[in-house]
């Protein structure tokens, strides 16, 4: 017997390494390629600088010059562009060509100088529109600024830092929050929706929630399709429930003693009270194998038929970080598929949700899947809602309860292998849901946003469950591997809320508002109190 285990293990070895050799012969040739074409790219950019230099009055030359460094920035070669754009400036002040070295920067991460470049070219337009005529183009721009500044500066409980007041970003002469940017938009340009949703949104995140559901509805009568704002209005102004915040099962917990792989993240949904315990000190579980593979097989069907679909108002890919290769796109709610599903599932987020005592139905949020494609590369550290789970406080640092609201979940549903770290799985900071829990602290998350640290790769097989917070530090991973990666997800929240900002609330219209999970799966959704009119 221990020689036959011998002997598997040997061969189950030979078989891995055999897979990461095809893994990279495979894609030796694809970044050959890039790198062909990189090369490519940087030695047009020359010939053409060398012929300008020579000959700047040439038109066409510089059409070709700036398609050149249009290209280079849709490759990532930040810093080409960024020379390619500069040494543009220096023979014209074009505000085009700004336009796109404020774009670049900002790609590159140089945030607050693509903020002072952008500020220019708004100023340059402003001082030249005379009759009005250019106030559109200047609002679009104000709102690029306000998500710069929002990089920058951002508003309170949604970013790293346990900010109570709004923040303000110097550019030249003027002091700008993101709200500034967004008024400022909305002033210049009173149909431009997407100002309308922005503003609802920060005003949210400050915790004004009345004018953040007028904002909504204002922009929701411009933007007609869209789902954010219909699920906020959906839900409207219900206050939330005065709850306490469940206790961390170990309170003297530090990271030291933090034991942060994804073994200690799983369990099993039959052990409710277990279950529950570790996703109140890590903000995730992980159910490997809940899924059968006849159940794996009816969601496949769903994200296929999904994916020949071609309404643009189920696909929320623009809006997904990093999504030059990721499809994100809603499925539509059937019982069929998802009842028993869920229903396995009720327990554990009755305990999670705090309505294992009243039963009430927690409403569903999202319904949707994405699609990683390979090659695709590593987002940046996110939490997909503001603020933070209720919480204890920071002894002498944080009151208990600042900045906490409503819980909502996110649920994952795998549908494709992840179990290696190279197959672009979902990554997490564990215990960064709560600033009370062991990676709460903000300079805790923020060294993790630098360097990685702490954050874990949930590298599991098909048919695994995986359920976090949505306020969970989290990135979809590098997908090195030569399949795409595919998963489901459900998004599920405390009854009598609003409904949570900052999400990107994935869900076809004519689902927004209409389902929730209870004991029996999937129901209809019957609201306790009535939406904002």
């Amino acid at each position: 017997f221990e020689e036959m285990k011998s002997a598997c293990a040997a061969i189950t070895s030979l078989l891995l390494w055999i897979a990461v050799a095809v893994c990279c012969i495979d894609y030796s040739h694809g970044f050959a390629s890039v790198g062909r074409n990189h090369r490519f790219l940087i030695d047009k950019a020359h010939q053409l600088q060398d012929q300008l230099e020579e000959s700047a009055n040439e038109l066409e030359l510089w059409n070709d010059f700036h398609d050149v460094a249009q290209e280079m920035l849709t490759e990532g070669l930040y810093e080409e562009a960024r020379e390619c754009w500069t040494f543009s400036l220096s023979f014209r002040n074009d505000a085009g060509v700004r336009e796109r070295l404020a774009i670049t920067l900002r790609e590159a991460g140089y945030h607050q100088q693509a903020a002072k470049e952008l500020h220019k070219v708004i100023r340059q337009l402003t001082n030249n529109d005379e009759d009005g005529s250019k106030a559109a183009s200047i609002a679009w721009l104000y709102l690029d600024l306000g998500h710069m500044v929002e990089t920058i500066a951002p508003l309170p409980n949604t970013g790293t830092s346990w900010n109570k007041d709004i923040s303000y970003h110097q550019i030249g002469w003027e002091l700008l929050s993101p709200l500034d940017c967004y008024r400022a938009a909305i002033d210049l340009d009173p149909t431009n929706g997407l100002a309308r949703k922005k503003l609802a949104d920060g005003f949210a995140a400050v915790g004004k929630y009345r004018e953040s559901l007028v904002a909504f509805k204002e922009a929701a009568k411009l933007l007609p399709d869209d789902i954010c704002c219909a699920t906020h209005l959906a839900f409207g102004e219900r206050p939330g429930r005065n709850l306490s915040p469940l206790p961390l099962p170990r309170k003297k917990l530090d990271q030291s003693s933090f034991v942060n792989t994804i073994d200690s993240l799983q369990a099993s949904p039959e052990n409710v009270e277990e279950a529950a315990n570790i996703f109140e000190e890590t903000g995730i579980i992980v159910f490997k194998g809940f899924l059968s593979s006849e159940e794996c097989k009816v969601l496949e069907s769903c994200v296929e038929e999904a994916m020949e679909t071609k309404d643009e108002a189920t696909d929320f890919s623009m809006e997904t970080r990093s999504s030059q290769y990721r499809l994100h796109k809603s499925l539509s709610v059937e019982k069929k598929n998802w009842n028993s599903i869920y229903a396995r599932l009720t327990p554990v987020l009755r305990r999670i949700l705090q309505t294992d005592k009243d039963n009430k139905s927690m409403p569903l949020l999202g319904s949707g899947f994405m699609k990683t494609l390979a090659g695709a590369s590593a987002q940046e550290l996110h939490k997909d809602v503001h603020g933070y789970d209720r919480h204890e406080g920071v002894k002498g640092m944080l009151a208990p309860g600042f900045g906490s609201g409503p819980r909502a979940v996110s649920i994952q549903f795998q549908l494709t292998d992840s179990s290696l770290p190279w197959m672009g799985s979902l990554e997490v900071l564990p215990a960064s849901h709560r600033p009370d829990a062991v990676n709460g602290h903000s300079s805790t998350i923020r060294d993790a946003l630098v360097d990685d640290v702490g954050v874990v790769p949930i590298c599991v097989p098909e048919g695994t469950v995986t359920i976090y917070s949505s306020r969970l530090w989290h990135r979809g991973g590098t997908n090195g591997s030569i399949r795409d990666r595919i998963f489901c997800f459900g998004t599920v929240m405390e009854p009598d809320s609003r409904a949570p900002a900052g999400l990107i609330h994935t869900m076809n219209m004519k689902d927004v508002g209409k389902w929730a999970v209870g004991d029996n799966g999937l129901e209809e959704f019957l609201p306790s109190t009535t939406s904002f009119q």
